[in-house]
């Protein structure tokens, strides 16, 4: 017992070491078995738990959280990807940001970008902040007269999550029915669209 709580005291330590140490210098390196924190002069591969990156980085970041506060290329896998500023490549996790515009493909639960030239959120929830799909429908059917749909993502490819209520139904299970899809908007001519659901 007294092992572990030394080896937690330990990685506790160099991980607080570390943070002040990026606080006032940025042309260190730490390149540990937990904690990767590089500047940008450092475009190394970084696959441990924690990956920081300052400014600009094209190596792959592989781990549990992955962080780059300037522009990146490459991929990033893991929980929690974030880039400061535009990404090229790819960003796999459960959260995926980029502060800029994103030419990457983005698969994660909740995708957001400030922009998206030409690549491709895909996720529960894809927020894309100049440029993307944010819609809210309303619509009905025989079965359920009242319908809101949301839709996130952008025009080639977005999710959308459907509550539908019928006020008229006598078995109060079947009120309320939810669903998701996926959808594409294609453009054939200005004002001619096919919208697959």
């Amino acid at each position: 017992m007294k092992h572990g709580l030394f080896i937690v005291k330990r990685i506790c330590f160099i991980i607080l070491f570390a943070m002040v140490d990026i606080g006032f210098s940025q042309e260190r390196v730490v390149y540990t078995f937990f904690i990767n924190l590089v500047s940008e002069e450092f475009n190394i591969p970084l696959i441990v738990f924690v990956n920081v990156a300052t400014g600009n980085h094209s190596a792959p970041q592989i781990g549990f959280v992955n962080q780059n506060t300037g522009n990146f290329s490459g991929s990033q896998i893991g929980f929690v990807n974030t880039s400061g500023a535009d990404t090229r490549g790819s960003q796999i996790g459960f959260v995926n940001t980029s502060g800029g515009d994103a030419k990457s493909l983005q698969i994660g639960f909740v995708n957001y970008a400030d922009s998206i030239e030409s690549g491709v959120p895909i996720g529960f929830i894809s927020i894309v902040k100049r440029g993307g799909l944010k819609a809210v429908e309303y619509s009905f059917s025989e079965f359920y007269p009242f319908n809101i749909e949301l839709k996130t993502g952008v025009k080639k490819f977005y999710t959308n999550i459907i509550v539908a209520y019928d006020t008229f139904g006598k078995i109060a299970s079947k009120q309320v029915a939810m669903g998701m899809g996926i959808g594409s908007i294609i453009r054939y001519t200005i004002a001619c669209f096919l919208i697959p659901n």
